[in-house]
Order: structure tokens, then C-alpha cells, then sequence
């Protein structure tokens, strides 16, 4: 390969590779306290809950029913998501996921 094709291509190559490694927007998921089953979140809803951060993180609070219909738009890339579920209190307990379920 040529110098030249190398000067064009790598540039490219590197746009491509940096294109793969999306982060996504760190987010917390509050679930109220004792929830079990499936949580949908519905997202880009105009009547949806107001878009809510904590920190640099996206903060998700849960129905009781387990469904969630949001402002925020639905985000693809690398996740870091973190589980609570809400005591009456408004105390935190983290909540384990396991990744294989």
C-alpha cells in the first residue's frame, strides 16, 4: 500500500473504529420497593415524565406498575446502569442484576 492511501485511509479507519465504542448515558433505574416482573420503558413521549438527571447519570423512577413512558430518548452503546428499589423513606437498597437473565 502507498503512503498516500495510507494517509487517506487510516483517518478513516479511525473515524469507523471510534464509531464503535458509543458511550451511552450513564443511568439509574429507582423501582419501587418489593417490584418483581418486567419493566418496559416507553421512550420520546411529548406527555411523558420530564427528562431527570442525577449527577451526569439519567434518572429513571419507575411506576408501581413497572412501566415508565419518559421524555428521554432511547440512547444504543456501552451500558452502565445501576437498580434501586425505593423504600417509603426515600432510602436506596442497590439491586443486584444479574446479567445472564
Amino acid at each position: 500500500m502507498t503512503t498516500l492511501n495510507m494517509k487517506i485511509l487510516f483517518p478513516f479507519f479511525l473515524l469507523t473504529l471510534c464509531g464503535c465504542f458509543d458511550n451511552k448515558t450513564p443511568e439509574t433505574y429507582l423501582i419501587p420497593d418489593g417490584f418483581q416482573g418486567k419493566i418496559t420503558i416507553v421512550y420520546e413521549q411529548k406527555n411523558g415524565r420530564s427528562e431527570e438527571f442525577e449527577g451526569n447519570r439519567r434518572l429513571y423512577r419507575v411506576d408501581s406498575n413497572g412501566i415508565l413512558i419518559t421524555k428521554f430518548k432511547s440512547e444504543d452503546g456501552t451500558l452502565s446502569e445501576e437498580y434501586y428499589y425505593i423504600k417509603s423513606d426515600g432510602s436506596r437498597q442497590r439491586v443486584n442484576i444479574d446479567s445472564t437473565i
